[in-house]
């Protein structure tokens, strides 16, 4: 194998795949990157056998072939060498070993095989009809579920997000049990109905991956036959330095059972608010900063009288915090205590200049969505923080 490539471009494909990689692995070779040149194209891959990552870059072949060297010793080297210059990447035949150079810089890396690496691909012909998503949106809407979801190893099901499709769209959820995202929008393509459990940690690395996408090109979606891989298909700015040509993420699905959320979202509330959500956001992070490190626990308390919020929160190390806002409110005075990361997390990712919060009782959960607007139509955003019990 002989190639050539930009560093810039070298250094985008390999911190795209690399992020799979784990430390924590029973086969020496999935702590290697899979370098392989294949009809005069550069293909990059790593994987977790859970998620897996194939990244195309632009580069010229000379000699076609295939092996893999350790991931991160590579990036790390091919990070310290020298922008806009090219890294040329040789197989060296006697000693088996992967020679990378640029101007002085010379390394060479032993490698494993290729026939070793897992064919990550062997699916990739198995799949039902395509999805096509405009690449903003899918990103969006992946930025405005995953963080819901669980983070332990203990809950599978709810360390993923529920992808389900029906002919009325396209509809993302995610909860930890104690918070929870949905995110839906309306597509022109009618689909038959399917839920899926997609692991949050994936979709999170394919929102990165869609930040340096082509946003006029839509992303590929499919599901296999068997139901067990997701597949995501998407194009990069190609024609630019430090760009990718191609990317395809193949994640390996979860079955298990998903939470039936709808049950939780409140109907009617008997409270209801509206209030410019980043004054919402600024006084519950004031009020956060002296429990961030105890219970959490900050206390919202809606005056209907003087149609006021006041978000407050006691500390007996660090002393109290006291925040009024404005607010429209109707229906009943309320006293409720959240989480305050949560509260912040759910505000952070509503991006609306008023945020609107539906209520029932001070121990019930709380819905919050975008106010309305002509930029929300044909798509809709709730999340639903459960309450806590205050110390005072």
């Amino acid at each position: 194998m002989r190639i050539s490539c930009l560093q810039e471009n070298l250094a985008k494909g390999l911190s795209i795949a690399g992020r799979v990689t784990s430390s924590r692995v029973t086969m020496p070779v999935l702590e290697n990157i899979l370098i392989a040149v294949e009809n005069g194209r550069i293909r990059l891959v790593c994987t977790n056998l859970d998620v897996s990552i194939n990244v195309w870059i632009n580069g010229t072949v000379e000699e076609e072939g295939a092996l893999t060297v350790p991931v991160r010793l590579l990036t790390e080297f091919v990070n310290l060498l020298p922008s806009g210059k090219p890294v040329n990447l040789t197989y060296l035949t006697q000693s088996r070993q992967l020679e990378v150079s640029c101007g002085q810089f010379r390394t060479a890396f032993n490698t494993i095989e290729a026939n070793q690496f897992p064919d990550v691909q062997d699916s990739i012909h198995e799949m039902e009809a395509t999805l096509n998503l405009d690449t903003h949106e899918l990103r969006t809407m992946i930025e405005e579920t995953a963080f819901a979801a669980a983070t332990g190893e203990d809950r599978p099901n709810l360390a993923c997000v529920q992808v389900e499709l029906a002919d009325t769209g396209l509809t993302l959820a995610a909860t930890d049990g104690f918070r929870l995202a949905v995110r839906h929008t309306t597509l022109e393509q009618a689909e038959r109905d399917q839920k899926i459990l997609v692991p949050a940690r994936a979709l999170s690395e394919l929102s990165r991956i869609l930040a340096d996408a082509d946003s006029s090109k839509p992303v590929d979606v499919a599901v296999t036959n068997n139901h067990s891989q997701i597949l995501a298909n998407l194009h990069g700015l190609s024609h630019e330095r430090g760009s990718f040509v191609e990317v395809l993420l193949i994640c390996q699905l979860v079955d298990a059972h998903f939470p039936d959320y709808n049950r939780i979202i409140p109907q009617e509330g008997a409270t209801s608010v509206i209030v410019d959500r980043n004054n919402l956001l600024q006084a519950t992070r004031a009020s956060f900063l002296l429990t961030r490190e105890n219970n959490n626990i900050v206390t919202a308390k809606f005056n209907t009288e003087e149609d006021c919020i006041e978000i407050s929160s006691e500390s007996n190390d660090r002393g109290d915090s006291r925040n009024k806002l404005e607010a429209r409110i109707s229906g009943e005075a309320l006293d409720i205590s959240f989480n305050g990361q949560y509260l912040i997390d759910a505000l952070t990712h509503i991006q609306t200049e008023f945020v609107v919060m539906d209520m029932t009782q001070n121990n019930r959960p709380a819905k919050l969505c975008p106010s309305a607007s002509e930029e929300s139509k044909g798509r809709d955003f709730l999340q639903v923080i459960m309450p806590m019990t205050s110390a005072r």
